[in-house]
């Protein structure tokens, strides 16, 4: 034990930050990620690549969740915090700054290059160090980059192994959101299709689900989307979260394509001038599409995701909003505004009918199950 960390056990530290680079700290802390947790969260367990615990106070359960691997290796969210607040999500630095120094950065900065060792370095020690930490933060971004490939080709598998909706649970589960495509007489997209079992790890077994691709503007397919369905289709299962993503897209401005419209074209070849319609959600979209079917229309999967969707250039954005009273959600669509705008793009927020939440809602069958 250094003199250092000794000093920090007992209160009386009192010295200066040293000469080692913040990124450099954090690389070091993520090689320690397994031992670091139990040290900061002792109460917690290992599960499916993650440490769970809690909360920030350490008691046991698993609301708070570290990762522990894998291109997000060292990054955690305390799911019983509020959103968006200091203690919600973060780095090690930032989970030791919270559970042990109230939230003071300063202070965790200090501790964990003592808990580390890396008090005292001479300028040899220091700069073999400084190259330790900048080889693990390469092999750490190598490994990302091979799980990140490996994961998009499982989600791609995902998808091509499911049947194409007509006559599945996925069709009924449309229909009982009054997205009834073949009474129209109109197709169903492509980007959607019905896989019978596909895994759940909240359910920790097999479920039918609508499955949907999750594209690049260059066509690529980047994620796979998942609604778990009830049996028959006729709802989302009961699960705390009945819709999840399998692999990584908002890097990479993924997309669902919902609705090709007049022109059949990919969508990076929209003639210029045409409107693309971005809706979050799949029902949203389809929605809008079956009262215009001459419209483009593409899902951005979250909230988040909207300022990162790729478009292609000269093509007008209608981002089609919900009537939502939480700040953060209205902020959300502000940022996408803000986003695309910057980017050059023409845009525009379109409000859904009066008195409704979204534009589904007027259609929907399934009465008071939303």
């Amino acid at each position: 034990m250094s003199r250092v960390y000794e000093a920090h056990r007992n209160g009386t530290y009192q010295g200066k930050p040293h000469a080692i680079e913040i990124d450099d700290l954090k690389e070091l802390c993520n090689g320690q990620v397994h031992t670091l947790a139990r040290h900061l969260l002792p109460n917690g367990r290992e599960n499916c690549g993650f440490w769970e615990v809690g909360s920030i106070a350490g008691e046991k359960g698993q609301s708070l969740k570290l990762n522990l691997r894998g291109n997000r290796v060292g990054l955690w969210t305390d799911f019983s915090a509020a959103k968006g607040s200091p203690g919600y999500s973060g780095n090690l630095i930032q989970l030791t700054a919270q559970v042990m120094f109230g939230g003071d950065v300063g202070d965790a900065i200090r501790y964990l290059k003592s808990w580390l060792g890396l008090d005292d370095l001479d300028p040899d020690r220091l700069s073999k160090v400084k190259a330790k930490a900048q080889k693990q933060a390469r092999d750490n971004a190598a490994a990302a980059a091979k799980e990140k490939e490996k994961t998009r080709g499982k989600a791609h598998h995902l998808f091509i192994s499911a049947v194409p909706i007509p006559g599945t649970p996925a069709e009924n589960y449309l229909c009982a959101r009054g997205i009834d495509l073949r009474a129209l007489g109109l197709p169903a997209p492509g980007s959607l299709r019905f896989h019978a079992d596909a895994w759940c790890s909240e359910a920790k077994r097999k479920m039918p689900a609508m499955v949907a691709s999750i594209i690049g503007l260059d066509g690529k397919h980047l994620s796979t989307h998942r609604t778990y369905l009830r049996p028959d289709g006729r709802d989302k299962a009961d699960l705390a979260e009945a819709k999840k993503s399998w692999g990584a897209y908002a890097d990479q401005g993924g997309f669902i394509q919902l609705w090709k419209g007049e022109h059949k074209c990919p969508l990076r070849d929209l003639p210029k001038g045409t409107p693309i319609y971005m809706s979050e959600g799949i029902e949203d979209g389809l929605s809008v599409a079956i009262a215009r079917p001459s419209l483009r229309v593409i899902a951005a999967v979250s909230l988040a995701n909207m300022r990162n969707v790729a478009l292609p250039e000269g093509c007008p954005l209608y981002i089609l909003t919900q009537r939502f009273e939480e700040p953060e959600e209205i902020d959300s669509f502000e940022a996408a505004l803000a986003a695309h705008e910057d980017r050059g793009q023409e845009v525009y927020l379109v409000a859904p009918p009066a008195g409704y939440k979204d534009y589904n809602e007027p259609i929907d069958r399934r009465g008071g199950s939303k």
